[in-house]
């Protein structure tokens, strides 16, 4: 079963979005960047040329480029092709088999390919509190508690790219550019 196409639509501007409620900035020490499943298989239902995804990658760009000169962390999860179906668990119910292990499937988005310093980890399934026990696989003897999250998936009841984080990249990257600098 492939993924539904979706037509393009604008990414919300600042003013679309409620105000920030918290009143809290990364620590870069603390921090890292999910970079997660920004794969070819996943971007598949978006027009590569047009909005959300042109805009997102961008966000996403800006963001990893903060993190790096901040020294924060940048970590990469991407789903293995050719998953059992028990690999897929709930996942099969939603979205069938998924995608193959051909490399047109399993690819990172090639404008957003991991740097050497970056940290690549294998996803199949993985919730977030065993990310985050991994995190001292980033930047071994420190904690990593503060975690955000630049993913592209389409869910269940609802289109949309989210990048970076439950809220849009432009926003985001914005906070996150203003409290690294």
């Amino acid at each position: 079963m492939a993924l539904p196409t979706i037509d393009p639509y604008p990414l919300p501007a600042a003013d679309d979005l409620p105000a920030n409620r918290a009143l809290w900035t990364i620590d870069p020490v603390r921090a890292f960047l999910l970079v997660h499943d920004m794969q070819s298989y996943f971007l598949s239902p978006y027009r590569a040329d047009a909005q959300p995804l042109a805009g997102v990658r961008a966000h996403i760009r800006a963001l990893r480029d903060a993190c790096h000169r901040a020294g924060v962390p940048v970590v990469y999860t991407v789903k293995p092709g050719g998953m059992t179906q028990s690999q897929r668990g709930l996942e099969l119910d939603f979205w069938g088999p998924g995608m193959t292990a051909a490399e047109r499937h399993t690819a990172i988005d090639p404008h957003l390919v991991p740097g050497a310093d970056d940290v690549l980890l294998t996803n199949r399934a993985l919730p977030r509190r065993r990310l985050q026990r991994r995190a001292p696989r980033v930047r071994p003897g420190l904690r990593h508690d503060a975690l955000d999250e630049c993913s592209a998936h389409v869910r269940p009841g609802r289109g949309g790219l989210t990048a970076p984080g439950r809220g849009w990249g432009k926003v985001r990257a914005y906070r996150l550019d203003s409290s690294l600098s």
